[in-house]
């Protein structure tokens, strides 16, 4: 419960009204009853004040304002406890918006944006210079003093980290910090080695989001957030002006970004080119490369016309000076980047149509004829695994062969199939693939079709996807997807691939679950070894440490083909129509288009099965618009 109004703790300070609350405490605006000044007070949520790792970071934050004494950094009054165990944190009350409320106003100009970044970067500066450094720099973390953007404040310190080899992050090597504005080295990036050059990375982000009017979406789900880190963030919505200076401060790799808040500030200075880190640290060795250059430049002219462009534009673009246009140079670099994260022949292809002489040109063509030796290299190779792309699913070979398909009614009988289920498995009939094929190694994730869903704005309305009633890691098989949207998941694959990906039919479905078995189950008739393999209705067959829900892919263990929870965690969507029974049924792995589409088949059954739903030759006609927290899928790719 917040604390009332008139509240007095430890006979100093008088609560006046909430201002905020979150998941460490609260925070109210009090008056200090000795001195009369309206001061803010953060108060610890009472059922942590005993958790050691949430007092640690609420005391440190109280550590970090003690040492800090600058304008841009919210003052520190004292830390106080009270007799009955209550913690809090007496600060300056700042009166003004936050940042974020700002820009909901609209983006800043290119002036306000330096301002802005003048005055936040002097606060941090005080900072690291007392060994301490913020992590979790965001606009929700600034204020604006009287709603000044030359009064920016930096607030909340408390998972601030210092850096002098005395102490270490109570967190650990965890991610500490909102995702949006957090560094490479928060998300595990670049040896995790967090210090000043990480709140640099921040500040650029805010900068972005400044002049933007919101954030530049470096944080859809936790898997893109990685992959948006690898590679320089797409200005080329940016004010030109302000591209190349936030180039240096957002370069991913530590090793190649502005160093230090001064190096923030000498973009500032009278005199400095705005632009880059090159002629702020490295004049004379600048000064010296150019010079060669120019001599470079001049036989080239001569003897090598045709290589001038390309020697000029790399040189300058290893130098950190300016190329071109200020927008086609960050239109290519922001492209290119596009490009190479995407890792596909497509999409280099494209960016080769866009820049066919471009600094990056020869490296792309370069990357097209890797790409393409690296997917004749794993063609069609049994038990081979690979990805077509970054953000793209586990696919594993499987080899050519041939199985009989369904169940016999002596299995039925002795699984206990209900008698209402007829003979839907039936007639058992034999099937030859005699292609090509892979198929995912996991149930398509909830990371994996989260990609899908921001890449291609595909609508799931109000399906419950994102929140299926139980919690969820992005590890875990998505589910609350209709047939329709996962057949829109394997087109996109196509489509950013130039493979071809597609649901399985409903015999190549049962072929992998099999993997060369022709028991109930891929490891045999029986259910000694269930638990081993397959997650499924606790109340039907008790396993320990049985999640009580979906399990994250891969937890188990595989069956032969190296293919894993075939069985179990989710029903799985396949491409055929609902038949009742096999008769007519395609031989050679194909699936059946001819019966009810409005329903379609689902396959393996689902963590809420009983076991005798759990075998290779269980089926379920499914309406197609469905969408439950029971089933999701997984992809084949054809050779």
């Amino acid at each position: 419960m917040p604390l009332a109004p008139g509240t007095v703790l430890n006979n100093t300070h008088r609560i006046e009204r909430l201002l905020a609350r979150g998941g460490m405490g609260e925070v109210y605006r009090a008056a200090n009853l000795l001195t009369g000044d309206a001061v803010a007070l953060k108060v610890i949520r009472p059922e942590l004040v005993n958790e050691p790792n949430m007092r640690a970071l609420f005391l440190r934050e109280a550590t970090a304002l003690r040492k800090i004494r600058h304008p841009a950094i919210v003052a520190y009054e004292g830390v106080h406890a009270e007799a009955s165990g209550r913690v809090y944190l007496a600060m300056d009350l700042i009166e003004g918006p936050s940042l974020s409320k700002r820009l909901a106003d609209g983006p800043l100009t290119v002036a306000q944006v330096r301002a802005l970044r003048r005055r936040l970067a002097q606060g941090l500066l005080a900072a690291h210079e007392q060994n301490i450094v913020h992590r979790d720099l965001s606009p929700d973390n600034v204020v604006l003093r009287d709603g000044d953007l030359e009064k920016a404040t930096v607030i909340d310190f408390g998972i601030a980290k210092k850096t002098d080899g005395i102490a270490t992050s109570v967190i650990g090597s965890s991610f500490a910090g909102k995702m949006e504005y957090a560094s490479p080295e928060q998300m595990g990036l670049f040896g995790n080695a967090v210090d000043a050059r990480s709140d640099v990375y921040s500040l650029g982000l805010v900068l972005a989001a400044a002049a933007l009017g919101r954030p530049l979406g470096m944080a859809q789900t936790p898997a893109l957030a990685i992959e948006a880190r690898k590679r320089l963030p797409d200005l080329s919505a940016l004010p030109p002006a302000l591209r190349s200076e936030l180039t240096p401060m957002l370069q991913p790799d530590p090793a190649r970004r502005l160093a230090s808040m001064r190096e923030v500030l000498a973009f500032d200075e009278p005199g400095t080119a705005r632009g880059g880190r090159g002629l702020l640290r490295r004049g004379r060795l600048v000064t010296a490369a150019v010079a060669a250059l120019a001599v470079v430049v001049a036989l080239l002219s001569v003897t090598r016309p045709a290589l001038v462009v390309d020697v000029v534009s790399r040189a300058s673009a290893a130098l950190g000076l300016p190329i071109g246009q200020p927008g086609d140079e960050a239109a290519e670099e922001a492209a290119w980047s596009r490009a190479r994260a995407a890792e596909t022949v497509p999409a280099v292809r494209a960016f080769l149509g866009q820049f066919p002489a471009g600094r990056y040109a020869a490296e792309a063509r370069s990357l097209i004829t890797e790409l393409e030796q690296r997917s004749a290299a794993t063609r069609a190779v049994p038990g081979q695994t690979f990805r077509d792309c970054p953000s793209c699913p586990e696919m594993v070979w499987l080899p050519k062969g041939s199985f009989t398909m369904g169940s016999s009614p002596e299995e039925r009988r002795r699984e206990n199939v209900p008698a209402v289920w007829g003979d839907a498995e039936g007639p058992p009939h034999d099937v030859t693939l005699s292609y090509g094929l892979a198929m995912g190694k996991y149930e398509v994730t909830l990371g994996e079709f989260a990609a899908f869903v921001q890449a291609t704005g595909h609508p799931m309305g109000g399906s419950c996807w994102r929140n299926p009633g139980f919690e969820q890691s992005y590890r875990d098989p998505v589910v609350c997807v209709s047939w329709t949207d996962v057949r829109a998941y394997a087109d996109w694959l196509t489509r950013t691939t130039g493979k071809t990906y597609r649901l399985p039919s409903e015999a190549e479905w049962e072929y992998g679950a099999r993997a060369g078995s022709r028991t109930a189950r891929f490891w045999g008739d029986g259910l000694e070894q269930l638990c081993r393999h397959a997650n499924v209705l606790e109340a039907g067959f008790k396993c320990p440490d049985s999640p009580p829900n979906t399990a994250p892919v891969g937890q188990l263990q595989p069956n032969a083909f190296q293919l894993y929870d075939m069985l179990g965690n989710v029903a799985e969507w396949v491409e055929d129509c609902w038949t009742a029974r096999y008769d007519g049924a395609p031989s050679d792995g194909s699936a059946r288009l001819s019966g009810n589409c409005a329903q379609r088949v689902t396959r393996g059954g689902s963590w809420n099965s009983d076991p005798w739903r759990i075998r290779s030759a269980t089926r379920s006609g499914t309406p197609a618009v469905t969408r439950n927290g029971e089933t999701g899928f997984r992809v084949v790719r054809t050779d």
